[in-house]
C-alpha cells in the first residue's frame, strides 16, 4: 500500500527482521531491495490505499514507481477495489523486456533461485464443496 511503501522505502530494516514478510533467517536482502525488485519487474503497479496519503505523498510515490520501472501501468485504488480487466490478461507482458532483466540471466546460466513460494512463504489451495457457505 501507498503508505507502508513510502515508509519502507526509507527503511534499513532487513527482510529477515520481518518475518510478516515471509524471509528466512539468513536472508541478506533490505526490505527496499524486495521493493525494488517486485516493483521493477511488475507491468502493473496497484497504488493501494490512496486514501491515507497526501497528494504530495501519492505524487512523490508515483515518481519512485516511475523511476523504478516506467513501463508499468499505475492504477490508484482505495480498499483494493481495482477493476479485473485493468489487472488480467493485460496482454503486458514482453519475454524480450523480461529477459533483460540480470535475475533472469542468471536462471539461464543455472544459477537458480529459491522459488517465491518457499521464500515468501506463498501458498494456495482449493477449496471444494458440494453445497454453498450460504445456501440460502
Amino acid at each position: 500500500d501507498c503508505k507502508n511503501f513510502l515508509k519502507d522505502y526509507s527503511s534499513a530494516d532487513m527482510l529477515a527482521t520481518r518475518r510478516e514478510l515471509g524471509a528466512e533467517e539468513g536472508d541478506k536482502r533490505t526490505i527496499v531491495n524486495l521493493l525494488v525488485e517486485q516493483t521493477e519487474f511488475a507491468n502493473v503497479l496497484v497504488l493501494n490505499k490512496t486514501d491515507l496519503v497526501s497528494s504530495a505523498d501519492l505524487a512523490k510515490l508515483k515518481g519512485i514507481l516511475h523511476k523504478l520501472n516506467p513501463g508499468a501501468r499505475m492504477v490508484e485504488s482505495e480498499f483494493s477495489v481495482v477493476s479485473p480487466s485493468l489487472l488480467l490478461n493485460t496482454r503486458s507482458f514482453d519475454m524480450k523486456s523480461a529477459s533483460m532483466f540480470p535475475g533472469w540471466a542468471r536462471e539461464l546460466q543455472g544459477n537458480h533461485h529459491k522459488p517465491e513460494t518457499e521464500e515468501y512463504g506463498i501458498s494456495s489451495f482449493v477449496y471444494r464443496a458440494d453445497r454453498p457457505f450460504h445456501p440460502d
